[in-house]
């Protein structure tokens, strides 16, 4: 026997649902890679914005501050509001480098992966240098955390459609095969002693007639 006789056939109905529920599992893929894209936008907008107020508001303050007031003054400015600062962290240094105010380690100002830090300089005449340089981060863990909840939704509805589709496709793949199996039910039952039989599929797909007729007149001829 054949090497191309020993290999086994393959089942036309699980290539076809497999290859549907790949299709499927891609084209919905895209789209909720699409949706998630324009959420991730939508957030990276609403981000920027509060960053962008965020920030008028301290340099604003710094700014009044370090008019009239020394490193002194504007130190306890910033740790008078530090408490209203939540999930935020400010650092100020002179000119020179030299530290003036940093947020203590505290849950009020710790920092996760997903932060956002403007950079500033303000005039501050009673400073030495006459500068100070500041560094303002806000910290989106809220809205970090929203779109990687959506990031796993969409990958799980990515999963769980291509699983849908792909048992639709088998069930009905398997329901449009009855007519092959019908005819190879019938081909079973002709012998060579019952060369009278022929093939019948009534209403049957108009792909599988000429193979149908072809066959019908095979055994015509052999009869």
């Amino acid at each position: 026997m054949s090497a191309e006789q020993k290999k086994p056939g393959y089942s036309i109905g699980h290539r076809l649902s497999l290859r549907l529920a790949l299709l499927t599992m891609a084209i919905v893929g895209f789209t909720f890679w699409c949706t998630w894209n324009a959420v991730a936008m939508q957030l990276r907008g609403k981000n920027a914005q509060e960053m962008e107020y965020r920030s008028a508001v301290i340099t604003k303050m710094l700014t009044a501050t370090a008019a009239v007031g020394d490193e002194n003054a504007i130190r306890q400015k910033i740790e008078s509001y530090a408490a209203m600062r939540d999930g935020t962290r400010l650092e100020i240094k002179r000119a020179d480098g030299a530290l003036v105010y940093r947020d203590k380690d505290i849950a009020a100002h710790l920092m996760s992966e997903h932060v956002r830090t403007n950079r500033f300089t303000i005039d501050a005449p009673r400073v030495a240098g006459g500068k100070i340089d500041g560094a303002f981060s806000v910290d989106f863990a809220q809205d970090g955390k929203m779109g990687e909840k959506w990031a796993a939704v969409l990958v799980a509805a990515t999963l769980a459609s291509g699983v849908l589709i792909a048992l639709g496709a088998w069930w009905q793949v398997r329901r449009e095969l009855r007519p092959l199996r019908e005819l190879a039910r019938q081909t079973q039952s002709i012998s060579a002693d019952r060369l009278d039989q022929r093939l019948a599929m009534p209403g049957g797909a108009a792909e599988l007639q000429p193979w149908i007729t072809q066959f019908n007149a095979l055994m015509d001829r052999l009869q």
